[in-house]
């Protein structure tokens, strides 16, 4: 799958969750998407899996993690690893460090900012 590949819609979604707590993760030489959520906001998980369904071969999952004596739920799921998320990648990260881009006024749109 190339960047072209990816509907306008969901290039403005990944942007605006891009800002947020979406993790975008090089594996090898290619990036997949992250999403995490606390139980909590499991409803806005199966959200999300629904306009990325097509990129995954999981559904979202649930897991604890055990922080001192409280034992923290969330929801997850990754997307495949694909080229045309690699893009995303290299313009939130610098040197491994999540940044904002610069030309973030030109990329940012309603919908995205919505997410």
């Amino acid at each position: 799958m190339n960047y072209e590949d990816i509907p306008p819609k969901i290039k403005e979604i990944i942007i605006g969750l891009a800002l947020g707590d979406l993790h975008i993760r090089q594996r090898c030489v290619n990036t997949c998407l992250c999403f995490k959520q606390s139980i909590i906001n499991e409803e806005y998980i199966i959200h999300l899996y629904s306009l990325f369904q097509e990129y995954c071969t999981m559904s979202p999952r649930t897991y604890g993690q055990k922080v001192g004596i409280k034992t923290h739920q969330a929801v997850v799921f990754d997307t495949l690893t694909y080229s045309a998320f690699n893009y995303y990648r290299d313009l939130f990260y610098k040197d491994k460090i999540k940044v904002v881009p610069l030309n973030i006024g030109n990329l940012l749109t309603v919908r995205g900012l919505a997410y």
